[in-house]
C-alpha cells in the first residue's frame, strides 16, 4: 500500500524552522571541516591562541555537532514536512537520546579542550606551540 506524500501541506513555520536548522547544521560542519584542515579555531571570540592539536579536537567536535544536528533535521523534515516517517517517533524520548548524548559529549569535549588550552597558554606564557612545556617561571 503506497502512501501519498503531500509536500504542499507543510505550514510555513515548520518549513522555516527546518530550513534554519539545516543552515545552522551546515555552518557547524563548515567551521568544523575548515578548523580541522587549518589546525585553528575559526570562531574564537577573545582571539585566544590555540595549540594545533586542541584546535583540531575543538573543530572535530563542531563537525560532529553539525552532522548530528543535520541528521536530526533530516529526521524532522521527513516526519513533519514530507510525512514519510511517523510523527510519533519525533517527540519520543528514545528518538532524542542519541542526539542529546552526542551534543552533550561534544560540548563536554569542547569545554575540556578550552580548559586544557587555558592551562597550556598559562604555562607557556602565551605561546601556542608550548603543548606540554613546563612553566619556566620561578617563585622568587
Amino acid at each position: 500500500m503506497r502512501r501519498n506524500v503531500d509536500f504542499y501541506r507543510v505550514d510555513w513555520v515548520t518549513a522555516l524552522t527546518l530550513w534554519l536548522a539545516g543552515l545552522a547544521a551546515g555552518a557547524l560542519i563548515t567551521v568544523g571541516v575548515a578548523g580541522i584542515a587549518l589546525g585553528r579555531v575559526l570562531v574564537s571570540p577573545r582571539g585566544v591562541m590555540w595549540s594545533a592539536r586542541l584546535a583540531r579536537i575543538h573543530s572535530l567536535c563542531s563537525l560532529l555537532q553539525g552532522v548530528t544536528a543535520s541528521a536530526y533535521t533530516l529526521f524532522g523534515s521527513l516526519s513533519l514536512g514530507a510525512h514519510i516517517l511517523p510523527q510519533v517517533w519525533l517527540a519520543n524520548v528514545w528518538a532524542g537520546i542519541p542526539f542529546a548524548f552526542a551534543m552533550v559529549l561534544t560540548l563536554g569535549l569542547q569545554l575540556w579542550a578550552q580548559y586544557r588550552n587555558a592551562l597550556i597558554m598559562e604555562a607557556g606564557a602565551g605561546s601556542a606551540d608550548a603543548e606540554a612545556a613546563p612553566s619556566t617561571k620561578t617563585l622568587v
